[in-house]
């Protein structure tokens, strides 16, 4: 196994025209001794990239050798999902960075989709909205102050995204530090609407080791971004 993830390693170099540097033992014995036990196709190729990424110029980093001896395919998958579309299979380069709750709450763009009469609008509104790389969707529900929940005031989302295959891998990528779940619960006085959002976002070593899946050059990022 270690001849095949090497072999693939050199021709993902190869192609991206970069030179490969031995990384130093410290990082180089246990990559081999937990890559070795890889079966899955899918997660060889991972393991080659991050081969790859550590091989040529970035410092070695245990930690993704750690996250990657812990993921299955299917764990795999459900973090491919969350960081990228359904229907798109490119790489983004703007996947947000702590999109958490005291970011979204601060923006001027999700306070204008609280501003909807019609809740079954606003529900749409705020889907679109956290619909994108770096986050997962898991619910959102928004219902009249002034009527029971289980009226016709009573509007719900769960994600198109299939959450509810994905809510077991979502809790297990949570525990390994890629996403963080949140919710926000809002009152709004203005149009009478109690509104209840659940999701899942990328946090800042999730989107590293995404960049180094793909070896891609981390963009320079605002230091005070998602800072409560």
């Amino acid at each position: 196994m270690a001849t095949i993830i090497t072999r693939r390693a050199k021709q993902i170099a190869d192609q991206n025209g970069l030179e490969l540097k031995a990384p130093p033992l410290k990082f180089l014995v246990p990559y081999y001794e937990k890559a070795s036990l890889e079966h899955e196709d899918s997660l060889i190729e991972w393991w080659a990239r991050i081969l790859v990424s550590e091989s040529s110029g970035n410092s070695p980093n245990l930690i993704y050798t750690d996250i990657l001896s812990k993921l299955s395919k299917e764990t795999a998958s459900a973090f491919t999902a969350i960081m990228s579309k359904d229907d798109d299979k490119g790489v983004h380069e703007d996947v947000p960075f702590l999109f958490d709750a005291a970011t979204i709450q601060s923006t001027s763009e999700f306070s204008s989709l609280l501003n909807h009469e019609l809740r079954e609008h606003m529900i749409a509104d705020l889907v679109n909205y956290f619909d994108q790389p770096g986050v997962l969707p898991a619910y959102i529900s928004c219902w009249s102050l002034q009527a029971p929940r289980d009226d016709d005031e009573h509007h719900e989302y769960e994600s198109s995204r299939s959450f509810r295959g994905l809510s077991f891998q979502a809790s297990i990528l949570n525990a390994l530090g890629l996403v963080r779940e949140h919710n926000i619960e809002l009152n709004l006085a203005v149009s009478e609407t109690h509104v209840v959002i659940a999701y899942y976002y990328c946090t800042e070593l999730g989107l590293r080791f995404w960049y180094e899946l793909n070896n891609m050059l981390l963009p320079s990022l605002d230091p005070d971004l998602g800072k409560h």
